[in-house]
């Protein structure tokens, strides 16, 4: 079985899966990776399981449920199986017309620019950082 080839995000430096796509916007993008002074004074925490970073703004007091109208940088986290566990996370990019865009890594095998409605039921709610 052939292995995956890894490509580094050129947004979040993290490793994603074969090529970003062509299609993928990676404008006025906030990544707190890029800014490593955020994880250090806990402003962002860093996490490679969803179910931490959820747990972790939670404690924090930082959480929003999915029917919040967030802000360009929040943390977005989503539960593709409606099982009540995050499964995935984005970051937000932007707002507008009820419509949330984000950069998520791993994404169709690649580092993607995503929209959703504000209230989708995949979205089980954001991370509200201190910046």
């Amino acid at each position: 079985m052939e292995q995956p080839q890894w490509i580094f995000c050129p947004a979040c430096k993290n490793k994603t899966r074969l090529k970003i796509k062509e299609d993928t916007v990676l404008e006025n993008l906030f990544v707190a990776e890029q800014n490593e002074e955020y994880i250090e004074t806990g402003i962002i925490p860093k996490f490679s399981l969803c179910s931490d970073g959820v747990a972790w703004f939670q404690q924090h007091g930082q959480w929003q449920d999915g029917s919040y109208t967030p802000k360009a940088g929040d943390i977005i986290f989503f539960d593709w199986e409606s099982d009540g566990n995050s499964d995935h996370v984005g970051i937000v990019e932007k707002i507008e017309d009820g419509i949330v865009y984000t950069i998520e890594g791993n994404s169709d095998d690649a580092c993607k620019q995503r929209n959703y409605p504000i209230g989708s039921s995949v979205v089980c709610g954001y991370g509200i950082p201190m910046y």
